[in-house]
């Protein structure tokens, strides 16, 4: 007798649960196998979800690593591309030259193709009144002039620089390498460098504060 009928002859007033499986002839055991898939936790599809889920978690990490990777390595260009254009400035240079050497020869007149008329020999001395603020007596020579307008080419990138950094373009770090050690030979200028002491007056006088504390920030970053 099938399974089905089997069932019929239980009695009504039994307290025992009938199992779904129990009414399935025994003989049929593709359809037990069936009503078995049924009956199974969905256990599995959760934990396909969640791995689904996780994978695809991992994969979302690793490309926002590889996205900020990328980030920082075109920034770095670019800020090596800046600073690289910034000191191929001939005037630059010369105020480069200046800031580092108390007395040398300086290529102040960078269009001139003769060496004794591109180069010019300066001083500390006369750096420092070159860089002096208008409220001394005497004007400005031609020379000492041309001398400002070196330094005021090399601030006007710092002050352009510093701009970046309070920004969040860049940051100091990625400046450091370019900038800390000039900004060690200004801030930290021995005693007798009086154009270097000049020079800090200089640029809070005349609108360069901006690129002072650049280089503050810079000093400050290399005496740790």
């Amino acid at each position: 007798m099938g399974g089905v009928a089997r069932a019929l002859y239980f009695p009504l007033e039994s307290t025992a649960i009938v199992s779904f499986a129990s009414l399935i002839d025994p003989d049929e055991p593709r359809l037990q196998q069936e009503v078995g898939m049924d009956l199974m936790p969905s256990s599995f599809d959760d934990l396909a979800k969640a791995l689904g889920l996780l994978g695809g978690l991992y994969a979302f990490r690793v490309g926002l690593i590889q996205y900020r990777t990328a980030q920082q390595w075109k920034r770095a260009e670019w800020v090596a591309q800046e600073m690289k254009a910034l000191f191929a400035e001939p005037l630059v240079q010369a105020a480069l030259l200046m800031i580092d050497w108390q007395n040398r020869r300086v290529p102040l007149h960078p269009d001139e193709g003769e060496a004794s008329k591109r180069d010019v020999y300066v001083s500390d001395e006369l750096v420092a009144a070159a860089l002096a603020t208008h409220s001394r007596e005497r004007p400005f020579s031609a020379l000492e002039c041309e001398i400002r307008g070196a330094f005021d080419r090399l601030l006007d990138g710092l002050e352009r620089l510093n701009s970046y950094v309070t920004t969040g373009l860049v940051t100091d770090g990625e400046l450091t390498p370019y900038v800390a050690y000039w900004a060690s030979r200004v801030c930290g200028a021995s005693e007798g460098e009086t154009r270097l002491a000049a020079l800090r007056v200089y640029m809070t006088t005349y609108g360069f504060a901006g690129a002072l504390h650049l280089l503050e920030r810079q000093a400050a970053r290399t005496e740790r």
